[in-house]
This record gives C-alpha cells, structure tokens and sequence, in this order.
C-alpha cells in the first residue's frame, strides 16, 4: 500500500520540536490602497502644479507610481478624490489633466464616471476642456459616444462647442480608418 501525503500535518506528542527546516521567509504584505500620507500629497501637487499641455506634469508622475504600486485600486482612490473636492476647482481639474495620460484599460469605470460629471455639470469651461481632453486621448467608442451626448447640452457655446465638434469628427475620422481594412 502506497503512502500518501497529509494535507494537515499536526505535531505527535512525542515528536521532536525542534523544526527540520528553515520557515519559508514571509512575502510583504503589498498595501492595497493609497495611504492617507500619499492622497495627501498628491492634493498637494494638484493644488500647486502649473499643468501645460504636451508635458509631463508631477501630477502624472506621480499618478503612474500609484498605479505601479497600487494597480487598479489607484482608478478607485481618484475617483474618492474626485467626489470628496468636487467643489475645489484646482484638484479638479488637476485631476482631470491627469487622467487624460492614464491608459484607458486602467482607469475606464472610474475615469468615465469622473469625466461624465464633469461635462454634465460644470459650468467651467476649463473643468470641461479636460473632460474632452481625456476622452480625445483615450479615443475609443465609448468616449466618441460621451462626446455626442455632451454636444447637445445647452451650456456650450463658442470655443468650447467648436472646440467640441472638432475633437468629435477627428474622432469619428480615426476610428473609421482603424475599422478599415488595409
């Protein structure tokens, strides 16, 4: 009769303590979160950065070292930040800015949610400037469908709405040339 290996290996009474191997090293409890410290920094440079379009901002950096770390959880600690200083026009847009450099793949429910508020709903021009902006740069389907919608709301007018239709048709322009063949 064969041997077979217990699953559950408890100790006989009278078998030696003394442990035949070395314990297995302990792997390190990775955070699943953003911590209070790091939230709070990142506030910090929303409230302080100067955001240029084209560049690299410290918002960004420091966004995809939260990403690097915290993976998909980060997407979830923007969007609390988002909510929790929707009314605080600096970190809302800083917010903004910066998730229109965040991969798609990893920011969708949440960066779509965040930017669907901020075209319903605001009134500056600038929060809505980067609602477009993110969803220009993330250039799927979805955001084309996001953009139409926000083309009919009343409250667009002059740059902001030609601003809007144009981000709309090189859109639509793009992704008929990625459907087609060739």
């Amino acid at each position: 009769m064969e041997k077979t290996a217990k699953i559950y290996s408890f100790p006989d009474s009278h078998a030696s303590k003394a442990p035949t191997q070395a314990p297995e090293p302990v792997a390190a409890v990775r955070p699943v979160f953003p911590s209070p410290a790091e939230v709070e920094e990142l506030l910090t440079i929303f409230a302080t950065q100067h955001f240029e379009y084209g560049f690299t901002s410290p918002a960004d950096r420091f966004i995809a070292n939260l990403f690097r770390i915290y993976h998909k959880a980060t997407g979830e600690c923007l969007h609390k930040i988002f909510w929790a200083h929707y009314t605080d026009r600096r970190i809302r847009t800083g917010l903004l800015q910066a998730m229109a450099h965040i991969d798609y793949t990893d920011i969708a429910v949440h960066g779509i949610v965040m930017v669907q508020a901020a075209l319903a709903a605001h009134t500056d021009a600038e929060v809505v400037e980067c609602g477009i902006r993110a969803l220009e740069n993330w250039g799927n389907r979805e955001s084309l469908q996001i953009l139409k919608i926000a083309a009919t709301y009343p409250s667009y007018t002059g740059w902001l709405q030609n601003y809007l239709q144009q981000v709309i048709e090189d859109l639509e322009k793009e992704l008929a040339d990625h459907a087609t063949p060739g």
